[in-house]
């Protein structure tokens, strides 16, 4: 091979190389964009699913379970649940769904499928207090050996919410 014909190789190689590592510095950004619209969407949703008139419901029906029973709410309502009441059975669906929206939160956070901001704007709500409030003493209550994954990511990751605080 020629001197010539080496340089034009090697130039070639060269190009190559910059066009191959272009390529990938735009696919990753492609990657990181598909990525941010993907988990945009999981966002929008579930604020969506928050503002339901279901989670103002049943935020709603637990506040008024807790204030009509005093500090005994949870074992006034397992023992009303278990005795099959229906004003329990109506707190044990609330329960259940302010329980699954923050379960689903952190669910998409461990897998992550979701980022810490992302997850933080998912889940912090003023629900969230409920949640800690209320929610946590009724699972208590229900199961006390149950693991407490969900309260301890979000307590760890969000803490409490607080509308007059500044978000970081």
């Amino acid at each position: 091979m020629t001197g010539t014909m080496k340089m034009l190789a090697d130039y070639a190689t060269l190009v190559t190389a910059v066009a191959a590592a272009w390529a990938a510095y735009e696919s990753r950004r492609s990657a990181n964009a598909s990525r941010a619209a993907a988990e945009s969407q999981v966002v929008y949703q579930s604020m969506i699913d928050y503002f339901k008139p279901e989670m103002t419901d049943a935020l709603r029906t637990l506040v008024k379970w807790r204030e009509g029973h005093g500090d005994q709410y949870p074992a006034l309502w397992l023992a009303a649940f278990r005795r099959g009441e229906q004003e329990a059975a109506v707190v044990d669906r609330a329960r259940r769904h302010v329980k699954g929206f923050f379960d689903r939160a952190v669910r998409l956070r461990e897998a992550k499928f979701v980022s810490e901001p992302a997850f933080r704007e998912m889940a912090y709500t003023g629900g969230l207090n409920l949640y800690f409030d209320i929610v946590v003493p009724l699972e208590n209550e229900l199961n006390p050996s149950r693991r407490t994954r969900t309260e301890d990511v979000l307590w760890r990751d969000i803490g409490r919410y607080d509308a007059d605080a500044p978000r970081a």
